[in-house]
């Protein structure tokens, strides 16, 4: 709580208040301290998007420079959300939310100290239990440090595999070690069947505690401050959230009727198939948002002719100014070799 006292308003938000130095001073503070001069390209972008951004549907249709037109009011934001550039993100993002929640650890986090007694495991339930909470931390850091060199689309269908192979692999162990219906809220006094093997799904279960947190769980959420249009963004943020917040809840209050229906290795092996088909979500409908600007993300999602699994965002302005800038050192080429471009027409061709 002391440490978010000191992170600065966004760029974005500052620059839709008209505090355009600020909003380069954060900027700054975001990039690790560095000068004006090493985030002028970037902050040039952001003023752009953000000009752009405040034209109301009326102004971009007519390609007016500024919107004159008053604020959008709240009931005009919920009707924006039935567009389909916000519909697109919304439903994609839901539903990698769905899939994580789903992976298997968050339903069972609550009571994985009774898991880890069930299974054998042949470390103390509650030292197994706090050691997935130290990996899940370092997994984190893991994902902030590599994110910006991996992508956000591998590292999702990485921790994705993997966290779907390690339940399938804990049911596989399940099904072939413990008895019919066995469950983790009965008493198993007698356990030492299983503890032979019990290093294998105490590994299991740390490679799905680290990978579920490297990608499963934070990848949505930084989705979540990217694919929304600018405009609509903190309302279909909030909204996106708070149902993921409902999921969670509802994942978590259900476990214990799952596993009381299909029993400890019939739930895990619920969770295996559910990480599967949120693996094939995420190869086949997961675009790839890093190294885009927030203009070209919006301009992805606006774009209605797109296919859903077209998932490849070209980066618009980037291009078009790597195109000019190879123009001007061709034109700067020519002039040394003495051509004159302002006399060379057609005829002259």
């Amino acid at each position: 709580m002391i440490a978010i006292c000191f992170v600065p308003e966004t760029p974005m938000w500052l620059l839709s208040k008209n505090r355009a130095d600020d909003a380069l001073k954060s900027l700054q503070w975001l990039r690790g301290w560095v000068s004006p001069k090493a985030v002028e390209q970037e902050f040039q972008e952001m003023k752009r998007y953000s000009l752009h951004s405040a034209k109301c549907a009326i102004c971009e249709k007519t390609g007016a420079t500024t919107c004159q037109h008053p604020p959008l009011t709240e009931w005009t934001k919920l009707k924006e959300l039935t567009r389909k550039r916000n519909l697109r993100p919304f439903v994609l993002v839901m539903l990698f939310f769905v899939f994580g929640q789903l992976s298997g650890l968050t339903g069972m986090r609550p009571y994985l100290v009774q898991i880890f007694q069930a299974y054998g495991v042949p470390l103390d339930a509650n030292w197994a239990t706090v050691s997935t909470g130290l990996l899940g931390l370092i997994a984190n850091i893991v994902c902030m440090v590599s994110i910006k060199f991996v992508g956000k689309r591998r590292l999702a269908i990485t921790s994705m595999t993997v966290t779907a192979l390690s339940c399938i692999s804990l049911s596989i162990y399940a099904f072939n070690t413990f008895p019919p219906g066995w469950t983790s809220f009965d008493n198993h006094p007698g356990t030492s069947h299983v503890t032979s093997l019990g290093y294998i799904p105490m590994v299991l279960f740390f490679m799905l505690a680290f990978f579920t947190s490297v990608g499963v769980l934070p990848v949505p959420w930084i989705l979540l401050s990217e694919v929304f249009p600018f405009r609509n963004r903190s309302l279909a943020c909030g909204i996106t959230a708070a149902l993921h917040y409902v999921m969670s809840f509802v994942t978590t209050k259900t476990y214990f009727n799952l596993e009381s229906a299909f029993s400890l290795p019939g739930v895990i092996l619920f969770y295996g198939v559910m990480g599967l088909i949120g693996l094939g979500f995420v190869y086949f409908f997961l675009p790839e948002t890093e190294k885009r600007t927030l203009e070209d993300i919006e301009l992805y999602f606006s774009d209605n002719k797109r296919k859903l699994t077209d998932i490849y965002i070209p980066r618009r302005n980037r291009d078009e100014e790597m195109v000019a800038v190879v123009s001007k050192l061709a034109e700067k080429a020519m002039e040394k070799q003495g051509i004159d471009n302002a006399v060379f027409t057609e005829s002259d061709k």
